[in-house]
């Protein structure tokens, strides 16, 4: 169903970003995909938060991940869904405190 197939995404996704040098350019591209497919934003979104939720939630120490969370704040989450993305910042400042001070935001 459609829970299986954002699930396998969400792994996809997350298997991309994690150990990717420039996460930037794999979150756009992904983006892009996506909007190809046809998915409309909200969805799009989701997946992506779901996306960090996953990242974030399975390492202690997250630093290096920044990059790809900034990424996808800042290139997907404010642009289809502010609302979703002050929600994903401000549940990660108390995750990491330099999220918060990033110049990007």
């Amino acid at each position: 169903g459609r829970s299986e197939r954002k699930e396998e995404r969400v792994r996809e996704l997350s298997a991309l970003l994690r150990d990717n040098p420039h996460p930037d350019v794999e979150v756009k591209s992904a983006l892009q995909q996506l909007l190809d497919q046809g998915k409309d934003r909200t969805e799009i979104s989701e997946l992506f938060a779901a996306t960090l939720d996953g990242l974030l939630s399975e390492k202690e120490d997250t630093k290096h991940l920044l990059p790809v969370v900034t990424s996808i704040i800042t290139q997907v989450l404010l642009q289809e869904n502010p609302q979703t993305a002050y929600w994903t910042l401000r549940k990660y400042e108390s995750h990491h405190a330099g999220l918060a001070r990033n110049p990007e935001f």
